[in-house]
């Protein structure tokens, strides 16, 4: 059976700790890493390679210290180009906000498709779970 990698991008612990729960408790058993920033992120996905029938979903924040979720966005999207393991990945925002303008921002990456606002609900995350099975067409816990 594939493992699907889960990237928990956040630099709060308690959100990240918080989200954790919100996973278990939607019954998702996929491999969780989790990294403080988008730098750790890359850095993460430069070392490890995701195998052909795995699935990868980062659930990214936007505001971070070091480097936010948008310079990841940017750097992930050129990483994508290169690395044919990292293409079928799909990235969900999970932010506290809501403004009209990260929404567009970060809706313009093909492979961002959903935006939530923390902190979601067991329902959301399992919906996020298992909607990207649909969006990278590989198997997801």
């Amino acid at each position: 059976m594939a493992t699907t990698t889960l990237l928990l991008v956040d630099d709060s612990d308690v959100d990240r700790y918080i989200t954790q729960r919100l996973l278990t408790k939607a019954g998702c058993d996929a491999r969780i890493v989790e990294v403080e920033n988008g730098r750790e992120a890359l850095d993460w996905l430069r070392d490890n390679r995701i195998p052909a029938d795995d699935g990868l979903l980062i659930l990214l924040d936007l505001n971070m210290p070091v480097m936010g979720g948008f310079e990841f966005l940017l750097e992930f999207a050129a990483l994508r180009e290169q690395r044919v393991d990292l293409q079928p990945g799909v990235v969900a925002v999970l932010s506290s906000s809501n403004h009209p303008d990260d929404l567009h921002r970060s809706g313009a990456f093909p492979f961002v498709w959903r935006h939530l606002v923390k902190m979601p609900t067991v329902d959301a995350l399992a919906d996020i779970v298992r909607q990207a099975r649909t969006c990278t067409g590989r198997a997801y816990a």
